[in-house]
Protein backbone atom coordinates (compact mmCIF):
# COMPACT_ATOMS: atom_id res chain seq x y z
CA UNK A 1 0.00 0.00 0.00
CA UNK A 2 1.40 3.31 -1.15
CA UNK A 3 -0.13 5.29 2.00
CA UNK A 4 -1.29 4.19 5.17
CA UNK A 5 -4.68 5.47 4.81
CA UNK A 6 -6.79 3.84 1.70
CA UNK A 7 -7.41 6.80 -0.20
CA UNK A 8 -10.27 4.83 -2.24
CA UNK A 9 -11.71 1.56 -2.63
CA UNK A 10 -12.08 0.79 -6.56
CA UNK A 11 -13.61 -2.50 -7.96
CA UNK A 12 -12.50 -3.54 -11.22
CA UNK A 13 -14.54 -5.95 -13.42
CA UNK A 14 -12.38 -7.22 -15.92
CA UNK A 15 -13.39 -10.07 -19.09
CA UNK A 16 -11.29 -12.83 -20.27
CA UNK A 17 -11.31 -16.66 -20.35
CA UNK A 18 -10.42 -18.88 -23.05
CA UNK A 19 -12.29 -17.46 -26.18
CA UNK A 20 -11.98 -13.68 -24.96
CA UNK A 21 -8.37 -13.78 -24.34
CA UNK A 22 -6.42 -11.80 -21.66
CA UNK A 23 -5.90 -8.34 -22.43
CA UNK A 24 -8.70 -7.12 -20.42
CA UNK A 25 -7.02 -8.73 -17.74
CA UNK A 26 -3.91 -7.87 -18.42
CA UNK A 27 -4.28 -3.99 -19.03
CA UNK A 28 -6.09 -4.03 -15.73
CA UNK A 29 -3.61 -5.70 -13.94
CA UNK A 30 -1.12 -2.89 -14.67
CA UNK A 31 -3.53 -0.33 -13.86
CA UNK A 32 -4.44 -2.35 -10.33
CA UNK A 33 -0.63 -1.96 -9.54
CA UNK A 34 -0.50 1.63 -10.17
CA UNK A 35 -3.43 2.23 -8.27
CA UNK A 36 -2.19 0.40 -5.21
CA UNK A 37 1.29 2.26 -5.47
CA UNK A 38 -1.47 5.33 -4.56
CA UNK A 39 -2.54 4.37 -1.30
CA UNK A 40 -5.96 2.72 -3.17
CA UNK A 41 -7.38 -0.46 -2.02
CA UNK A 42 -8.65 -2.58 -5.13
CA UNK A 43 -10.44 -5.55 -5.80
CA UNK A 44 -10.26 -7.61 -8.72
CA UNK A 45 -12.97 -9.41 -10.38
CA UNK A 46 -12.87 -11.81 -13.25
CA UNK A 47 -15.21 -14.33 -15.13
CA UNK A 48 -15.00 -17.94 -13.94
CA UNK A 49 -13.49 -18.81 -17.17
CA UNK A 50 -10.37 -17.21 -16.76
CA UNK A 51 -10.12 -17.96 -12.87
CA UNK A 52 -12.42 -15.57 -11.41
CA UNK A 53 -14.54 -15.95 -8.28
CA UNK A 54 -17.27 -13.56 -9.31
CA UNK A 55 -20.35 -14.92 -11.96
CA UNK A 56 -19.36 -14.70 -15.29
CA UNK A 57 -20.90 -10.87 -16.74
CA UNK A 58 -24.19 -11.31 -18.39
CA UNK A 59 -25.38 -14.13 -17.28
CA UNK A 60 -28.26 -14.28 -14.80
CA UNK A 61 -26.18 -14.66 -11.49
CA UNK A 62 -24.26 -11.76 -12.12
CA UNK A 63 -27.90 -9.71 -12.51
CA UNK A 64 -28.68 -11.15 -9.02
CA UNK A 65 -25.15 -9.64 -7.89
CA UNK A 66 -25.56 -6.54 -9.39
CA UNK A 67 -28.80 -5.77 -7.87
CA UNK A 68 -28.26 -7.46 -4.37
CA UNK A 69 -28.16 -5.02 -1.08
CA UNK A 70 -25.12 -3.54 -0.47
CA UNK A 71 -23.11 -5.08 -3.22
CA UNK A 72 -21.10 -1.43 -3.81
CA UNK A 73 -21.35 -0.26 -0.69
CA UNK A 74 -17.81 1.03 0.05
CA UNK A 75 -17.00 1.20 -3.39
CA UNK A 76 -16.12 4.49 -4.55
CA UNK A 77 -15.59 3.56 -8.59
CA UNK A 78 -16.15 0.68 -10.26
CA UNK A 79 -13.55 0.27 -13.37
CA UNK A 80 -15.56 -2.12 -16.39
CA UNK A 81 -13.33 -3.37 -18.66
CA UNK A 82 -15.37 -5.67 -21.07
CA UNK A 83 -18.03 -5.88 -24.25
CA UNK A 84 -20.42 -8.21 -23.09
CA UNK A 85 -21.88 -5.49 -20.44
CA UNK A 86 -25.14 -3.79 -21.92
CA UNK A 87 -26.45 -0.36 -21.50
CA UNK A 88 -28.59 -1.99 -18.36
CA UNK A 89 -26.13 -3.03 -16.79
CA UNK A 90 -23.91 -0.34 -16.78
CA UNK A 91 -26.81 1.82 -15.57
CA UNK A 92 -27.16 -0.62 -12.84
CA UNK A 93 -23.97 -0.13 -11.86
CA UNK A 94 -23.83 3.70 -12.23
CA UNK A 95 -26.26 3.76 -10.04
CA UNK A 96 -24.57 2.81 -7.29
CA UNK A 97 -21.07 4.28 -7.59
CA UNK A 98 -19.09 5.93 -9.93
CA UNK A 99 -18.28 4.39 -13.45
CA UNK A 100 -14.98 4.33 -15.41
CA UNK A 101 -15.24 2.06 -18.64
CA UNK A 102 -11.96 1.06 -20.34
CA UNK A 103 -13.02 0.97 -24.16
CA UNK A 104 -11.22 0.52 -27.35
CA UNK A 105 -13.88 1.18 -30.12
CA UNK A 106 -16.76 2.57 -28.89
CA UNK A 107 -18.84 -0.76 -29.73
CA UNK A 108 -22.07 0.71 -27.60
CA UNK A 109 -22.18 4.72 -27.04
CA UNK A 110 -20.84 3.36 -23.62
CA UNK A 111 -20.00 7.53 -23.02
CA UNK A 112 -23.62 7.90 -22.42
CA UNK A 113 -23.56 5.23 -19.39
CA UNK A 114 -20.62 5.89 -17.75
CA UNK A 115 -18.92 8.83 -15.62
CA UNK A 116 -15.58 8.63 -17.12
CA UNK A 117 -13.50 6.87 -20.36
CA UNK A 118 -10.57 5.34 -20.63
CA UNK A 119 -9.37 4.83 -24.13
CA UNK A 120 -5.61 4.49 -25.02
CA UNK A 121 -5.90 3.42 -28.12
CA UNK A 122 -3.87 5.81 -31.34
CA UNK A 123 -7.33 6.64 -32.63
CA UNK A 124 -9.26 7.19 -29.72
CA UNK A 125 -9.51 11.13 -30.55
CA UNK A 126 -11.25 10.23 -33.77
CA UNK A 127 -13.88 8.09 -31.77
CA UNK A 128 -17.68 10.11 -31.23
CA UNK A 129 -17.37 10.36 -27.28
CA UNK A 130 -20.14 12.77 -26.03
CA UNK A 131 -18.93 15.79 -24.09
CA UNK A 132 -20.37 15.11 -20.78
CA UNK A 133 -18.55 12.30 -19.84
CA UNK A 134 -14.92 12.49 -18.77
CA UNK A 135 -12.23 11.20 -21.29
CA UNK A 136 -8.23 9.88 -20.94
CA UNK A 137 -7.78 9.21 -24.28
CA UNK A 138 -4.32 8.27 -26.57
CA UNK A 139 -1.18 6.52 -25.96
CA UNK A 140 0.17 8.28 -22.72
CA UNK A 141 -2.46 6.58 -20.95
CA UNK A 142 -1.40 3.28 -21.90
CA UNK A 143 -1.86 0.61 -19.51
CA UNK A 144 1.62 -1.14 -19.21
CA UNK A 145 3.36 -3.06 -16.61
CA UNK A 146 5.15 -1.04 -14.36
CA UNK A 147 8.26 -3.38 -15.67
CA UNK A 148 8.28 -1.14 -18.75
CA UNK A 149 9.11 1.87 -16.91
CA UNK A 150 12.61 -0.01 -15.70
CA UNK A 151 13.24 -1.96 -18.91
CA UNK A 152 16.54 -1.51 -21.07
CA UNK A 153 15.68 -2.56 -24.76
CA UNK A 154 18.52 -4.59 -26.37
CA UNK A 155 18.63 -6.36 -29.87
CA UNK A 156 19.53 -10.16 -29.62
CA UNK A 157 18.87 -10.85 -32.99
CA UNK A 158 15.39 -12.63 -32.53
CA UNK A 159 11.81 -12.02 -34.18
CA UNK A 160 9.36 -12.51 -31.15
CA UNK A 161 5.75 -13.69 -31.89
CA UNK A 162 2.81 -13.36 -30.25
CA UNK A 163 -0.64 -13.97 -30.78
CA UNK A 164 -2.40 -13.24 -27.51
CA UNK A 165 -2.93 -15.23 -24.15
CA UNK A 166 -5.11 -17.92 -25.63
CA UNK A 167 -4.61 -17.65 -29.56
CA UNK A 168 -8.26 -17.50 -30.63
CA UNK A 169 -6.84 -17.23 -34.18
CA UNK A 170 -4.46 -20.06 -34.37
CA UNK A 171 -1.97 -17.88 -35.75
CA UNK A 172 0.88 -19.69 -33.91
CA UNK A 173 0.26 -22.87 -35.32
CA UNK A 174 0.06 -21.44 -38.95
CA UNK A 175 3.54 -19.67 -38.08
CA UNK A 176 4.88 -22.67 -37.09
CA UNK A 177 4.03 -24.80 -40.55
CA UNK A 178 5.01 -21.59 -42.55
CA UNK A 179 8.94 -21.31 -40.71
CA UNK A 180 11.63 -22.37 -42.79
CA UNK A 181 15.25 -21.64 -41.92
CA UNK A 182 15.53 -18.80 -44.34
CA UNK A 183 13.83 -16.35 -42.20
CA UNK A 184 15.15 -14.76 -38.88
CA UNK A 185 15.10 -16.69 -35.41
CA UNK A 186 11.64 -16.52 -34.28
CA UNK A 187 10.85 -17.02 -30.42
CA UNK A 188 6.80 -17.76 -30.45
CA UNK A 189 5.27 -17.71 -27.02
CA UNK A 190 2.00 -18.71 -26.57
CA UNK A 191 -0.37 -17.39 -23.27
CA UNK A 192 -1.42 -19.33 -19.88
CA UNK A 193 -4.81 -19.84 -21.31
CA UNK A 194 -4.07 -21.89 -24.90
CA UNK A 195 -5.22 -25.43 -24.03
CA UNK A 196 -2.82 -28.31 -23.71
CA UNK A 197 -3.43 -29.81 -26.81
CA UNK A 198 -3.22 -26.91 -28.68
CA UNK A 199 0.15 -26.30 -26.79
CA UNK A 200 1.32 -29.75 -28.04
CA UNK A 201 0.49 -29.45 -31.40
CA UNK A 202 2.29 -26.19 -32.12
CA UNK A 203 5.20 -28.14 -29.88
CA UNK A 204 5.22 -30.93 -32.40
CA UNK A 205 5.43 -28.38 -35.25
CA UNK A 206 8.58 -26.18 -34.03
CA UNK A 207 10.35 -28.97 -32.58
CA UNK A 208 11.04 -29.84 -37.10
CA UNK A 209 12.20 -26.50 -37.57
CA UNK A 210 15.84 -25.10 -37.15
CA UNK A 211 15.32 -21.55 -35.74
CA UNK A 212 12.04 -21.56 -33.91
CA UNK A 213 11.88 -22.19 -30.44
CA UNK A 214 8.35 -22.00 -28.81
CA UNK A 215 7.84 -20.59 -25.06
CA UNK A 216 4.21 -20.81 -23.18
CA UNK A 217 3.71 -18.28 -20.38
CA UNK A 218 7.26 -17.73 -19.79
CA UNK A 219 8.08 -15.92 -16.21
CA UNK A 220 9.94 -12.85 -17.87
CA UNK A 221 8.11 -12.13 -21.20
CA UNK A 222 8.75 -8.81 -20.64
CA UNK A 223 12.22 -8.48 -20.29
CA UNK A 224 12.57 -11.73 -23.32
CA UNK A 225 10.34 -8.61 -25.48
CA UNK A 226 13.33 -6.18 -24.63
CA UNK A 227 15.60 -8.88 -26.09
CA UNK A 228 13.84 -9.02 -29.36
CA UNK A 229 14.95 -7.30 -32.50
CA UNK A 230 11.00 -7.15 -33.16
CA UNK A 231 7.98 -7.95 -32.78
CA UNK A 232 5.22 -9.48 -34.32
CA UNK A 233 1.78 -9.83 -32.38
CA UNK A 234 -1.95 -8.75 -32.56
CA UNK A 235 -2.60 -5.34 -32.36
CA UNK A 236 -3.73 -5.05 -28.76
CA UNK A 237 -1.73 -4.28 -25.54
CA UNK A 238 1.08 -6.05 -26.83
CA UNK A 239 1.85 -3.57 -29.59
CA UNK A 240 1.65 -0.81 -27.14
CA UNK A 241 4.59 -2.47 -24.71
CA UNK A 242 7.11 -3.31 -27.53
CA UNK A 243 6.52 0.23 -29.17
CA UNK A 244 6.98 1.73 -25.62
CA UNK A 245 10.44 -0.07 -25.99
CA UNK A 246 11.04 1.09 -29.39
CA UNK A 247 10.76 -2.35 -31.15
CA UNK A 248 9.23 -2.69 -34.96
CA UNK A 249 6.07 -3.73 -34.59
CA UNK A 250 3.95 -6.02 -37.25
CA UNK A 251 0.86 -6.50 -35.89
CA UNK A 252 -2.22 -8.52 -37.52
CA UNK A 253 -6.06 -8.78 -36.01
CA UNK A 254 -8.03 -11.64 -34.59
CA UNK A 255 -10.83 -9.91 -33.12
CA UNK A 256 -13.01 -6.68 -34.22
CA UNK A 257 -11.66 -4.69 -31.58
CA UNK A 258 -7.99 -4.98 -32.84
CA UNK A 259 -8.80 -4.13 -36.74
CA UNK A 260 -9.42 0.46 -35.87
CA UNK A 261 -5.92 0.06 -33.87
CA UNK A 262 -3.93 -1.71 -36.80
CA UNK A 263 -5.16 1.09 -39.11
CA UNK A 264 -4.15 3.58 -37.41
CA UNK A 265 -0.73 2.34 -36.63
CA UNK A 266 -0.26 1.88 -40.39
CA UNK A 267 -1.56 5.40 -41.06
CA UNK A 268 0.99 7.06 -38.39
CA UNK A 269 3.71 4.98 -39.72
CA UNK A 270 4.65 3.26 -36.21
CA UNK A 271 4.11 0.22 -37.48
CA UNK A 272 3.02 -2.77 -40.45
CA UNK A 273 -0.47 -3.90 -40.60
CA UNK A 274 -1.21 -7.25 -41.95
CA UNK A 275 -5.17 -7.10 -41.22
CA UNK A 276 -7.03 -10.05 -40.49
CA UNK A 277 -4.89 -12.83 -40.05
CA UNK A 278 -6.61 -15.46 -41.85
CA UNK A 279 -5.81 -13.36 -44.96
CA UNK A 280 -2.18 -13.42 -44.07
CA UNK A 281 0.05 -15.71 -46.08
CA UNK A 282 3.70 -16.85 -45.63
CA UNK A 283 5.22 -14.91 -48.15
CA UNK A 284 3.17 -11.34 -46.83
CA UNK A 285 4.45 -12.40 -43.30
CA UNK A 286 7.75 -12.79 -44.28
CA UNK A 287 7.89 -9.93 -46.00
CA UNK A 288 6.99 -7.42 -43.87
CA UNK A 289 9.61 -9.12 -41.18
CA UNK A 290 11.58 -8.06 -43.35
CA UNK A 291 10.45 -4.42 -43.90
CA UNK A 292 9.75 -3.81 -40.27
CA UNK A 293 10.95 -0.23 -38.81
CA UNK A 294 11.74 0.96 -35.22
CA UNK A 295 8.92 3.42 -34.00
CA UNK A 296 8.87 6.74 -32.87
CA UNK A 297 10.38 7.67 -29.78
CA UNK A 298 8.20 7.86 -26.69
CA UNK A 299 5.83 7.58 -28.97
CA UNK A 300 3.96 5.25 -25.92
CA UNK A 301 4.22 6.06 -22.57
CA UNK A 302 5.23 4.20 -19.83
CA UNK A 303 4.34 5.14 -17.05
CA UNK A 304 0.67 5.66 -18.41
CA UNK A 305 -1.39 3.47 -15.70
CA UNK A 306 0.50 5.85 -13.30
CA UNK A 307 -1.31 8.99 -14.89
CA UNK A 308 -4.82 6.96 -14.88
CA UNK A 309 -4.15 6.56 -11.13
CA UNK A 310 -3.51 10.34 -10.69
CA UNK A 311 -6.75 10.96 -12.59
CA UNK A 312 -8.72 8.61 -10.67
CA UNK A 313 -7.51 10.26 -7.48
CA UNK A 314 -9.03 14.11 -8.80
CA UNK A 315 -11.92 11.80 -9.91
CA UNK A 316 -12.86 10.12 -6.11
CA UNK A 317 -11.93 13.27 -4.13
Amino acid sequence: MGLEKVIANILILADGGPSIGGGHISRCRALAASLEEGGFSVRFCIPEAAGGDFPDFGSPAFYSELHRPGQFDGVDMVIADSYRFSPSILEGIRHYTKLMIVDDFRHLPVDRHADFILNYNVDSDSIPYGDKVVKLLGPKYCLLRRSFRELLPKDDGFVLFVAGSSDIGVATLDMARWYDVSWPPMVAVLGPMVPDDYFDKVSRMADKKDGLTLMRAPSDFDGLMARASSVVCTSSVTCYEAMALGKPVVVFQVAENQRRIGRALSELGWGIDLGWWKDVSPEILHGAIEKAFPPPAGCVSTDGAKRVARAILSMVR
